[in-house]
This record gives structure tokens, C-alpha cells and sequence, in this order.
């Protein structure tokens, strides 16, 4: 069944992003936007701000291509089997004093409620990164704080121009 889903205030963190969007529509007075179709399960209302709903890999439907510039600081949430995700998304929802700035300091990964084995990292890349959706699909997750990262990896192929973690 359709629903709708607050999902913001966010703030994107990368230097590029192609992604098609729907035109703006008006829900009683709050207009939003489509950009694509989330397979969430149900009660993904609770999965935000709430550590046993994050650090769940979910597919999404949508054509898009993430691009970051060399030089540019990345943030990357490592799973136990050191795949990287890469944030694409900050979030204000949950933590209104949330910034790019705030994600960089050494502190910040404490706010994540990591789960056992996963790792936070903001790393300063040396060549661009892109992330592309694979066959209009691309695998995302979200942290404890409802920022968004898109996985490197993907059933069948790399979604990521390089692994951000090795440089290869």
C-alpha cells in the first residue's frame, strides 16, 4: 500500500547528483516531491532514530548517479565485512544541530549507536567517486540518526566507481 514518509530535513553531501525527480505536488500545505519507489517494510516509521531499525540494507528503485570530487571529505559507515556505505544524505530530523561540519568531528560516531563490528569514517578522497544505481536500483541504509548512505556494493556488481576504503 502507498504511504508517505517524513524523510528531512537533509542536506545532501556530495559535489554531484543526477536524479530524476516528479513534479512538486501539494499534500494538504506540505509539497514534496517523487524521486523513488523505497521497498521499506512495514513500520519503517520506527526504524528512524531507533538503533534496531538502522544498519538495514534496503533497495530502492531509482536512476541516479552520485558524484564527489577529488579532495572532498566522504563520510563512510563500514559493515563487519568491510563493506562501505557512503553518505549521500545528511539529516536534521533527529540531531537539529547536524551539519556537514559536525560530521567530520572525532566525536561523531558516538552519536551512531554502532552496531557490533561496524565502523564510522569521514575520509578526504584523492581522485572523484561515483555511485551509480545499478539496473534502477540502487542499496541504501541509514544510520541511527536517519542520515542515508548508498552501499558500494550490490548483489551483482559494484555500485561505486572505486572502493573508497582501499583507493582501488
Amino acid at each position: 500500500m502507498p504511504s508517505v514518509l517524513k524523510n528531512g530535513p537533509r542536506f545532501w553531501v556530495s559535489d554531484t547528483l543526477k536524479l530524476p525527480v516528479g513534479p512538486t505536488l501539494n499534500f494538504s500545505g506540505i509539497y514534496a516531491r517523487w524521486f523513488a519507489y523505497p521497498a521499506y517494510p512495514p513500520g519503517i516509521s520506527k526504524i528512524f532514530g531507533n538503533p534496531k531499525g538502522a544498519y538495514k540494507q534496503t533497495t530502492i528503485q531509482r536512476d541516479s548517479v552520485i558524484g564527489f570530487n577529488a579532495g572532498t571529505k566522504i563520510f563512510v559507515l563500514v559493515d563487519p565485512n568491510n563493506n562501505p556505505y557512503v553518505m549521500q544524505a545528511g539529516s536534521s530530523q533527529f540531531d537539529t544541530s547536524e551539519t556537514i561540519q559536525s560530521l567530520e568531528q572525532p566525536n561523531f560516531a558516538s552519536k551512531l549507536h554502532l552496531p557490533s563490528g561496524w565502523q564510522y569514517k569521514a575520509i578526504t578522497i584523492t581522485k572523484p567517486l561515483t555511485i551509480q544505481a545499478i539496473d534502477g536500483k540502487a542499496t541504501v541504509t541509514t544510520d541511527y540518526l536517519a542520515n542515508t548512505y548508498d552501499s558500494c556494493t550490490s548483489p551483482s556488481t559494484a555500485a561505486c566507481s572505486y572502493n573508497p576504503l582501499t583507493g582501488q
